[in-house]
């Protein structure tokens, strides 16, 4: 099941910065389900309208965490971080983006 935030016309979501550039607003970017999995699918292009760099500790709110897909606020979102990119990566830096769909999911 997809999460809510994907019928929105704008919405955030969390990103590690990358390794060859980091992200930029303005940027055009796709939008993917299960993106690592061999049921990924590509639900359209989006553009990066705002991003907000350092997104932990204090601005990681139970609201954040919930409209990001995580009932269960930021201890389910911390659990998710823990069991997909192991316990030291879950204290990395990462990046709040908001997009904002150019086509597709709508």
């Amino acid at each position: 099941m997809k999460w809510d935030k994907l019928s929105q016309r704008q919405f955030t979501t969390f990103r590690f910065p990358r390794k060859d550039r980091d992200w930029a607003v303005g940027e055009e970017v796709k939008i993917t389900y299960k993106g690592r999995t061999k049921d990924k699918a590509v639900l359209g292009i989006a553009r990066i309208i705002g991003k907000e760099e350092d997104a932990t500790g204090a601005s990681l709110t139970d609201q954040v965490a919930i409209a990001d897909g995580f009932p269960g606020g930021v201890r389910d979102m911390e659990r998710w971080m823990m069991k997909t990119y192991g316990f030291e990566r879950t204290f990395d830096q990462m990046n709040k983006l908001t997009v904002e769909w150019v086509e597709g999911e709508k």
